[in-house]
Order: structure tokens, then sequence, then C-alpha cells
């Protein structure tokens, strides 16, 4: 069962990179807003069937779904911005880098009581220097493959909000001896898709019409998608040991998606943005051993 729960996961991930490129290609103004305010609803819907009904609420843990929703909001927002200014591949790649943060936040923060501060071995200083030489070569900057300004900026702030709302997500977890997954992820996309319907009323009121009827089955796919990915993650967290399980899912993932993006999409890159493609893909496998 935890293989078929791997298999599930890696195709979701992928999936939610086809359907944000999908939808960026699909709709002439495609809006960002809407797209993520319902895709919140879609993710959300997913852990209401999972818990049955059966939620527990307490003052305690909206301090971290607040943040946690703050900072998912940012991954989602500006993955799907640097999707649209930038290669699928690369976003992809940059975006998984983010698990370094949380490796070095949950070392600093302070631990719950009993519990020992997370620690990295020689594969994980391994890892950062690969990912280091990646982004060197990655960043070849001539002709057609000079990434924009745009781009750049996206992608930072997601890597940024994933490697924020991972960390928060975890030290909850932490801090609560695994209580309250469901109500975390209920609470936290509620809050989003209330913020996200806002925007798009004000940002997007003559997008969000042609949006929803061009885009509304992406939109429902990559939230579904995306609540299975963080449902499962969770179940197998308990089941299986991280340093197995992550590196399988960040491998499986930027294999996959590499592939689409080369294959499908016909992104073109050098030897050398290749090269940085396949240390990165290394690099993310090493930094989660």
């Amino acid at each position: 069962m935890n293989g078929f729960f791997l298999i599930v996961i890696v195709a979701m991930m992928v999936l939610q990179n086809i359907v944000r490129k999908q939808y960026n290609l699909k709709l002439a103004q495609p809006g960002v807003f809407v797209f993520n305010g319902t895709s919140c609803l879609a993710a959300m819907a997913v852990f209401l069937v999972y818990s049955k009904g059966d939620l527990h609420f307490t003052w305690a843990f909206i301090p971290y779904a607040v943040l946690f929703a703050v900072f998912f909001g940012m991954a989602t927002l500006f993955a799907l911005l640097a999707i649209r200014t930038g290669p699928l591949s690369f976003t992809s790649l940059i975006i998984s880098y983010s698990l370094v943060i949380p490796t070095f936040l949950l070392m600093l923060l302070p631990q719950p009581d009993g519990a020992r501060a997370p620690s990295v071995g020689a594969l994980f200083y391994v890892g950062f220097a690969l990912l280091l030489l990646s982004l060197l070569l990655i960043n070849n900057y001539s002709g057609n493959n000079r990434f924009s300004f745009k781009w750049v900026l996206f992608a930072v702030l997601a890597f940024l909000g994933n490697g924020l709302c991972s960390t928060v997500q975890t030290y909850q977890q932490r801090v609560f001896a695994g209580a309250y997954k469901s109500e975390l992820m209920i609470v936290a996309l509620t809050l989003l898709a209330v913020l996200f319907f806002l925007l798009a009323a004000f940002a997007e009121r003559t997008t969000v019409v042609p949006s929803l009827k061009g885009g509304a089955v992406l939109m429902v796919m990559y939230g579904v998608a995306v609540g299975l990915v963080n449902l499962l993650v969770m179940v197998l967290s308990n089941r299986m040991n991280p340093s197995l399980l992550f590196p399988l899912i960040s491998g499986g993932n930027l294999v996959l998606t590499s592939g689409v993006s080369l294959f499908f999409y016909k992104e073109k890159l050098t030897k050398l943005q290749l090269t940085g493609l396949c240390l990165g893909i290394g690099a993310v496998v090493l930094l989660n051993m």
C-alpha cells in the first residue's frame, strides 16, 4: 500500500505542474486569483471527505493555520506566475530546493517537550554543494535561454513560500504530536479561498467568468491533487522513514516533470543547463537523505 501511495503522490505532483502549465497556455487572460481560490476549495473538500466531519477545533493551532495560509498562498500564487513567465522544468527545480528552509529552521526553533531537534548528515552538505553548482549551471544567460527578472522574482517567492509553509506545517505537527491535520488544512484553505476570491473580485473582474468557463475543470483538478498530496504525505510520514519517503517523492516528481517539460512542452535547454538540471535532481535527493 505504501508503494501505491507513493505512486499517487508523485503522479499528483506532476499533475499539478501540468495543470498550471495548461491553464496558462489555454486561456488568453488566465485569472490567477480565481484559479487559486477555486483550487483551495477543492483541496479543502479532500480533507472534509477524509475527516468524515469528525473535526475538533481549538484556538491553540489557529496561529499555525494563519501562518501556513500566508506562506502556502505565496507558494501557489507565485508558482503559477513563475510557470507562466518561465520554464516549467526550472520552476519545479527551484521550488524543490525550498526543502533546505525547513531543514535549517526546524533545527533553530524551540523544540516541544521531549522532542529532539532535527539534524543533518554528511549527505545533506554534499547535496547542498550540488545545489549551488546546479544553480551556477542553469544560470546560463545567453540568447533565448535568458531568464526574465519576473521569472526569477516569482520563482524566489514561490521557493520561500513553499519552504516556510512546510516549516510551519511540520512544526505544528511536532508541537501537537500529530494532531489537527485536517483541521489545520481546512482552516488555512478556507482563509485562502476567501482572500483569493476577494482579490479576484477587485483585480480580475473582467477575467473571472472567462477563467471559470475555460479553466474550472483544471482548477478543481489542481485543488484535488494538492489535497491528495498533502493528505497522503501526512499518512506516509507515520509509516515510512522520512529519509526514504522524501527523496522518492522529490526525485520522482522532478524526473517526471523534467521529462514532460523537455519532451511534451519542448523546452529548449543548453547542455550546461541540462547538466545543471540533472545535478539539481541529485541535489534534491541528497538534501532529503
